[in-house]
């Protein structure tokens, strides 16, 4: 960590530098952060080094609770919490389908998953039990994450088959196994 802060510091590009820190708090560490999240932006170390924060550092800390951090910490950070269930898996969704090569298939998997995620998860909620319970999102981004593996790279077939389900919604329902395969698969 040290490290990495004295190669940022040291650093004289004026682009944004960004520092994410993604886990778990300990007690002790986060509060030796305690001196860069207030006014000093500055880090001390055990040795009595100080490394400054520099104006184009950004210190990000991606944490799953607070529970071992001080008052001190907390009112430190600006505190943005998102929850799984408000945001939803739709977006999440949407972005990875934008991002697909095979432009052919943009249409028919959001009618696929805008068809068949909400009743297989509802289906799922009601008759499985789970050990540790995923977020919808998270179980949705298992299903695209399969279907990155299933689906083939853009190909004439492919655009032929986007044609036709276009044009003819029984071609919709020969193509749902697609989606509603994996999204078993990672649902259960």
């Amino acid at each position: 960590m040290s490290v990495t802060f004295r190669d940022l510091s040291n650093n004289k590009i004026n682009k944004h530098q960004w520092i994410v820190l993604d886990g778990d708090i300990d007690a002790e560490w986060i509060e030796s952060m305690n001196t860069v999240m207030d006014d000093n932006k500055m880090l001390t170390l055990a040795s009595n080094e100080r490394i400054p924060l520099t104006p184009s550092m950004r210190l990000l800390l991606e944490i799953n609770h607070m529970n071992h951090c001080s008052p001190a910490t907390v009112s430190r950070g600006g505190v943005i919490y998102v929850n799984a269930e408000d945001v939803g898996w739709k977006p999440v969704v949407d972005s990875w389908i934008e991002k697909l090569e095979a432009v052919e298939y943009k249409p028919l998997l959001t009618t696929l998953f805008t068809r068949y995620v909400d009743p297989t998860l509802e289906y799922c909620r009601r008759n499985f039990r789970t050990v540790v319970p995923l977020p919808a999102v998270n179980q949705v981004m298992t299903v695209c994450k399969l279907l990155e593996g299933i689906l083939p790279k853009v190909s004439k077939t492919c655009a032929r088959a986007h044609s036709y389900a276009k044009h003819h919604s029984a071609a919709i329902h020969a193509y749902s196994h697609h989606v509603s395969c994996p999204c078993l698969c990672s649902l259960i």
